[in-house]
């Protein structure tokens, strides 16, 4: 009967020790999770931040190509109205 009880009491000790094994484990991956989902999220951000910039610098290449097809026609236009004044001149 001490047996039993002996080996009774060894595997509740057993049953507790993995039950506090698992419950640590689960704190572990979820620690894990959390730090991974950070970890998304921090690449998620920076994701957004280039895409932003992206679209900026592409804004800003957009607008010096107007620019620049504005002064070709200008400098154009300006190089006509040369020619018509030299045109007159002679």
């Amino acid at each position: 009967m001490l047996n039993i009880q002996n080996q009774k009491d060894n595997l509740e000790n057993q049953l507790k020790s993995k039950e506090k094994e698992l419950a640590n484990n689960q704190e572990l991956t979820e620690e894990t999770k959390n730090k991974l989902q950070q970890e998304i999220n921090d690449i998620q951000t920076n994701l957004n931040h280039q895409i932003e910039n992206t679209q900026n610098k592409n804004n800003e290449i957009q607008n010096l190509q107007t620019q620049k097809n504005q002064l070709e026609n200008q400098l154009f236009s300006n190089k006509q109205d040369l020619e018509k004044l030299q045109q007159e001149i002679n």
